[in-house]
Order: C-alpha cells, then structure tokens, then sequence
C-alpha cells in the first residue's frame, strides 16, 4: 500500500500563463500522489486511451482535451476513444456535459467547461491508477480563501 502522505495540488485548466485570452481555473485536489507521481499518472492516461487528453505525454506545454481556441467539446474520436477504455460514453455526456448540443456528420458534440473537464480527469485518474494497480487517494479539496485589500497597489497600470 502507498504511504498516505497527502499533498494539496492546483491543478489550473485555461491560460494558466496569461499569454493568450487570460482566462483560467484552478481546482485544489487532496491526494496520495506527489505532483511528480500526478504528471506521470496523467501521461499514463493519455497512453491508456491513446489520445492527448492531459497533455502531459508531450511534455508540459502540449495541448490536451479542449486544449484550442474556443474549442468546448469532446471531438467523436475523443468520446470513441473513453468508450473503448469502457468508459460509457452516454453517462459522461449526461454527467459531465451541458445540455447544449450540436451535431455535426451524424455525432453529437457537447460543450463542455473546465469543471466537467476537472470532475471527468479524477474519474480517469483513478482508472489508470487501478489498472496499474496503484493505491490513489484523490478527491476535490475545497480551499478556504480569505479575501484581502493586502497588496491592492501593487497592481496598477
């Protein structure tokens, strides 16, 4: 059994960098696995389903799920792909997508935002953990904030 010494990890989904449109969110994690074993267990996702869901096979920059400009939805290869790893594909539309639907050459396209992405990534994580027969501990850590005037004129024009 992996030792029980839990982190507390951000994981940000946007433009973490600020270098495009500048939007991003960040969900903490309570976990087992440091942020170094988290890199390596995504990477095996992405090997799992043979797609760059995580964007961390490619190296850290790499574009994953809905990783493009206005790109909100799951391609049908992607959704093809979580099927074929035994994922139903039906329950993840329903669960982690909006009810907007477009379809375009017979496959439907659901828009998606950074919590279904996040909430669909624990789920895939502990697969991958599972099939590798590893003891993942991972779950949503709600962090607590304190909202502060502190440093309000170190940001100015």
């Amino acid at each position: 059994m992996k030792e029980l010494l839990m982190y507390h990890i951000d994981l940000t989904f946007g433009d973490w960098s600020n270098d495009g449109h500048g939007q991003c969110k960040t969900y903490r994690i309570h976990t087992n696995f440091n942020p170094d074993e988290l890199r390596l267990l995504m990477g095996r996702v992405d090997k799992l389903l043979d797609f760059n869901f995580t964007g961390q096979t490619d190296g850290l920059y790499a574009s994953g799920v809905c990783g493009e400009y206005g790109q909100a939805s799951y391609s049908s290869e992607e959704i093809k792909k979580l099927k074929e790893a035994g994922f139903n594909v039906l329950d993840l539309i329903q669960q982690y997508c909006s009810d907007t639907e477009e379809e375009i050459d017979g496959s439907i396209l659901n828009y998606v935002d950074a919590e279904n992405i996040f909430i669909l990534l624990l789920d895939l994580l502990k697969w991958a953990a599972k099939k590798d027969g590893d003891d993942l501990f991972i779950e949503k850590d709600e962090a607590f904030v304190i909202n502060t005037r502190m440093g309000y004129g170190c940001f100015y024009a």
